[in-house]
Parts: structure tokens; sequence; C-alpha cells
């Protein structure tokens, strides 16, 4: 997902959005001071994944986030609640896209 976030973020600075995107590769220990400082920087939080987005990594994220009373609104773009198909083809149809990632952070910064 770092890619496509990436690439994301790219497609939101043509848009006048700025984003900043933090690559987390490991749950524990999270880099507590990475994600305070981008929290800090934007005050909102788009967490893009491949898991499902109930249970996922994601959700350890934003729990994360909400345990330390940031005040900030934290949304999340993965799969889908299904089980992912084995096929590449099938799996690439579910799993979120540098565009769907770019809208769902354009309606995070469009949030009052």
């Amino acid at each position: 997902m770092a890619l496509a976030a990436e690439e994301a973020a790219e497609a939101l600075a043509g848009r006048g959005i700025e984003a900043t995107v933090v690559d987390l590769r490991w749950l524990a220990p999270l880099d507590d001071e990475a994600i305070a400082a981008a929290v800090g920087r934007t005050n909102r939080v788009l967490i893009a994944h491949e898991a499902n987005v109930t249970g996922g990594f994601g959700a350890e994220i934003a729990a994360f986030i909400g345990e330390r009373h940031f005040d900030a609104p934290v949304r999340r773009v993965g799969a889908p609640d299904v089980r992912l198909p084995a096929a590449p083809a099938l799996q690439a149809a579910l799993l979120p896209s540098a565009d769907s990632i770019a809208r769902a952070a354009e309606r995070l910064a469009l949030e009052e």
C-alpha cells in the first residue's frame, strides 16, 4: 500500500491537498513517534491497508490513535469484508488502489 499511497499523495498534491505518507512496516512495536508527528501535521488520518477493513491491521492503527486521544478523524481504506480470492486479478479488483485512496483522502480533507 505504501506505493499506492505515495501515488495518491502525488495526485492529491496536484489538487492542492497536502498528504503525509507514513509507511508502517510492522505492528509491534508501532512507530508512535511517526504516527504522532503525522497526525499533528494534518489532524486527519486515512489508513490504507490490504487486509479486510474489519479486524485488519488498519483497525489496530485506528485503535492506537484513538487510545492516545488524538483529536483527529480516522478513516480506513482496505479490502471489503469478504474472503479474498486466490487469483491475483481478482485480488487486484478488491484491494485499494491509488485512485481509491486519493478519493477517500479527498473526502476526509473536506470534512469539517
